[in-house]
């Protein structure tokens, strides 16, 4: 595994601890960090290249503009007291459409919004 850092945002100290010693047995991640929210996460002029950001579930404008503007972080919501995760990331992909008149390409375009 390619060396990574991580940072975790409001959670509780128990979590915390519970979450870092997790990504502490792997031996290739350093905690970097720890924010009571993601909105002083954003204010704090951090290098996040290539960091995992694990959080409480709590989406928001703030986390999708952390992911726009840390567009290779990771993003890992704990849910139901760390018995459930969501992982969020950018991820460009292409789409191979085929042959296609102009109309139909227009079509397929305006649709993947």
């Amino acid at each position: 595994m390619e060396p990574a850092n991580f940072l975790t945002i409001g959670l509780s100290n128990l979590l915390d601890g519970l979450i870092t010693n997790a990504f502490n047995k792997r031996g290739s991640l350093e905690n970097i960090g720890r924010y009571e929210s993601i909105q002083k996460f954003l204010n704090h002029s951090a290098t996040v290249d290539r960091t995992i950001i694990i959080m409480e579930p709590k989406i928001s404008e703030d986390c999708l503009d952390a992911l726009r503007q840390y567009q290779k972080v990771r993003l890992v919501c704990v849910e139901n007291s760390a018995k459930s995760f969501s992982l969020w990331k950018l991820e460009p992909r292409q789409q191979t459409l085929g042959e296609m008149s102009p109309d139909e390409l227009i079509k397929t375009i305006l649709s993947e919004d």
